[in-house]
C-alpha cells in the first residue's frame, strides 16, 4: 500500500510538470475546468472497475459484440501471452499487446514477421506495465495478451482513424486522423453532424482541406453513444472502411492529456462536458445511476439512444463546443 502511494505521487509529480511544459500551467486536477484537466483528473481520481476490461484489446471485443451485435469488430486471428514457434497468419496482419498503445508489429508481404526479433519484442511487451509513469492506472489492471488481427488497407494504405468522443453518452466532437505511419499525417475535428470544428490538437498539424461525410455516420454516432453511455467520457474509435465501419479500442486517456483543442477556449468547453447537469464531477457512483436511467433500443435496424434525461451541463457554451466562450 505504502509503495503504491508513493508511485502514485511521483506520477503525478510528473504530470505535473510535463504538463506545464506542454500546456504552460500546472493542471488543475482537484478542480478540474478544461478538457486536459479533466483527463488528469479521470487518470488519478476516477476509479471504475469497468475501465480496464473496456480498455483490454482482447476483452473489449465480447463487449463491443454483446452492446452492438456481430460485426463491429476487427476478426481475431490469434491471442496468447508467447509467439508460436512458426506463425502462419495470413498476410498482411498486425501483432499487438492488449494492454497498450503503440505497441504492435505490422506484417506485409515486404516487410515479413522476424519471429526471433519479435519474440523478443513481445517478450518485453509481456513483462511491462504500461501507463505507470504518466498515471494511467487501468492498464496496470489488465492481464497482458498477444492478439493478432487483419491488417486493414484500402487500395494498399491503412485507413483513416475516425475518433468520436463522447460524453455521457453523447457524441460532442468526431477527430478524423490519419495514421500514425502515413508521410503527411494530419487531423481535422467536425461535430457529430459533420461539421468542421474551429479547433485543432496541439500534437497533430491540421488537416489543410475538408473530408466528405462518411456514408454510415448516423451509425456510428449511434454505436459510439451507446458504447459510451454510463461514462463520463470515453473515445471511440473506428477504421473508417467503405462497406462496414469497424472499431478498433476504446480509450479513455486521449494523448494521456497532455494535448489540449486549440483555441484554448475550446478546450474549455470540452473540458464543461464532462460535468453533471448540476455542475458536479461525475464521480463513478453518479455515472452508474446515470447508465441505470438511460435505455437502449434498436430502430428500424439502426442503433439509437434514448435516454429519460440528457446529462450534458446547461448553457449553450457549455453543450456546443461551437459556440465557446470568446
Amino acid at each position: 500500500m505504502v509503495a503504491r502511494a508513493r508511485g502514485w505521487l511521483r506520477a503525478r509529480e510528473r504530470v505535473r510538470e510535463h504538463f506545464e511544459l506542454r500546456v504552460g500551467r500546472p493542471p488543475r486536477m482537484l478542480r478540474p475546468i478544461n478538457h486536459v484537466d479533466h483527463v488528469q483528473w479521470y487518470k488519478f481520481f476516477y476509479r471504475d472497475a469497468r475501465l480496464p476490461l473496456l480498455a483490454d484489446k482482447v476483452l473489449v471485443k465480447d463487449h463491443i459484440r454483446e452492446c452492438l451485435g456481430e460485426g463491429w469488430t476487427v476478426p481475431t486471428l490469434w491471442t496468447g501471452t508467447a509467439l508460436p514457434d512458426s506463425p502462419s497468419w495470413p498476410v498482411p496482419y498486425i501483432l499487438k499487446a492488449n494492454h497498450g498503445s503503440g505497441w504492435n508489429i505490422i506484417v506485409t508481404d515486404d516487410k515479413p514477421l522476424d519471429v526471433t526479433k519479435a519474440r523478443r519484442q513481445t517478450n518485453r511487451w509481456m513483462k511491462r506495465v504500461y501507463g505507470g509513469w504518466w498515471g494511467e492506472w487501468l492498464y496496470s489492471k489488465i492481464s497482458p495478451q498477444l492478439l493478432v488481427e487483419p491488417l486493414l488497407l484500402i487500395d494498399g494504405a491503412i485507413p483513416l482513424d475516425l475518433k468520436m468522443w463522447t460524453f455521457h453518452g453523447k457524441v460532442r466532437n468526431i477527430q478524423l486522423q490519419d495514421h500514425p505511419g502515413h508521410p503527411n499525417r494530419g487531423a481535422s475535428n467536425y461535430s457529430a453532424d459533420w461539421v468542421r470544428q474551429p479547433f485543432i490538437g496541439k500534437a497533430i498539424p491540421e488537416h489543410p482541406f475538408d473530408h466528405p461525410r462518411p456514408e454510415r455516420l448516423e451509425e456510428m454516432v449511434a454505436a459510439a453513444e451507446r458504447l459510451g453511455t454510463g461514462f463520463p467520457f470515453m473515445r471511440v474509435d473506428f477504421y473508417l472502411l467503405p462497406d462496414q465501419p469497424l472499431i478498433g479500442e476504446l480509450t479513455f486517456y486521449p494523448t494521456s492529456g497532455f494535448s489540449p483543442r486549440l483555441p484554448l477556449e475550446y478546450d474549455d468547453a470540452l473540458g464543461a462536458l464532462w460535468r453533471m447537469p448540476n455542475g458536479a464531477l461525475p464521480w463513478p457512483w453518479r455515472m452508474r445511476r446515470q447508465q441505470r436511467a438511460a435505455r437502449t433500443t434498436i430502430t428500424s435496424g439502426r442503433l439509437e439512444i434514448a435516454h429519460d434525461h440528457d446529462s450534458p451541463p446547461s448553457g449553450d457554451a457549455q453543450t456546443d463546443p461551437l459556440r465557446a466562450p470568446k
